[in-house]
């Protein structure tokens, strides 16, 4: 396991993005920089520090500085790498203790910022691989903002790079510290269909969808999510689509009828008239 303090902001040394032949191989270096990479396609062998990592679509992988590494594909793989400084260390954590982000809602946004530990909650945590899942889209978003900083932006871009990098290493440790979440006292139906919606509530999905997925019958399939979810199925996806287009509107380049579409909303006026019962405001006007 490994951790990064953020006391500073890492600096970007180097970004790019990558297409590998089959074939494609080194005998293995240490670099005197982190490496950070985003795999888009394909599938590519790592070898670190005598350990092997099979990386495919949706998984980045992550060498620290001085640390000896060795890729290989026997097929292609595309991918978005970054250098960047700082420290990122080996840690041992028991499980128990490492808790998942609460990247799923109760109720209403809150507008306080309470509870902040700044020791230790400046600390993120990954692996030598983590493998995305819900957190994909975020990621792809983010660097496609690094790709536009570093065409357009002149002054200031290497600042920029930095605080965009950094909420990239943010979703990727949500990512990594979800796993941990522990979800043992909930049936095991009541998981999967949690998995489902994480990865497909950006398309228009409904409770017939669901129950035909689960196979359940869509009077158990409501009852046994209201009771151990505190909330109904529409009533969860809306929350986590909502959440998502707050996200998409005041942190990327999509305006509202992009954001309408990419979350699966069937019309930008039916996205508008929710979007505005949930926060109060016009999305147009969310950032005013």
């Amino acid at each position: 396991m490994l951790s990064y303090d953020f006391a500073k902001l890492p600096v970007v040394t180097m970004t790019g993005r990558v297409t590998e032949k089959d074939g494609w191989s080194h005998s293995g270096r240490a670099m005197p920089v982190n490496l950070l990479v985003i795999f888009h396609s394909g599938s590519c062998r790592f070898k670190i520090e005598n350990r092997e990592y099979e990386f495919k679509k949706g998984d980045v992988g992550i060498v620290p500085k001085e640390v000896l590494y060795a890729p290989h594909t026997h097929s292609f793989c595309e991918y978005t790498f970054f250098h960047f400084n700082g420290d990122v260390e080996e840690c041992q954590i028991p499980a128990e203790e490492i808790k998942p982000f609460d990247d799923i809602p109760q109720g209403k946004p809150s507008y306080g910022l309470t509870n902040f530990d700044e020791d230790k909650d400046r600390k993120l945590l990954f692996d030598y691989k983590v493998s995305l899942g819900n957190q994909a889209q975020n990621i792809e978003l983010l660097v496609r903002k690094c790709v536009n900083t570093r065409l357009n932006y002149e002054s200031k871009q290497q600042l920029l790079l930095a605080i965009q990098f950094s909420e990239i290493m943010f979703h990727i440790s949500q990512a990594f510290c979800e796993k941990f979440r522990s979800d043992d006292n909930l049936p095991l139906q009541v998981n999967k269909i949690l998995t489902y919606i994480k990865e497909n509530y950006t398309s228009p999905i409904t409770l017939e969808d669901i129950c035909r997925q689960m196979n359940l019958s869509k009077q158990y399939c409501m009852r046994i999510f209201k009771k151990h979810m505190n909330t109904t199925i529409n009533d969860y996806i809306l929350d986590l689509r909502m959440r998502h287009a707050a996200y998409l509107l005041s942190s990327t380049y999509m305006n509202v009828n992009q954001a309408a579409d990419y979350l699966g909303f069937s019309g930008t006026s039916y996205f508008s008239r929710v979007f505005k019962k949930y926060y109060g405001v016009a999305p147009s006007d969310y950032l005013e």
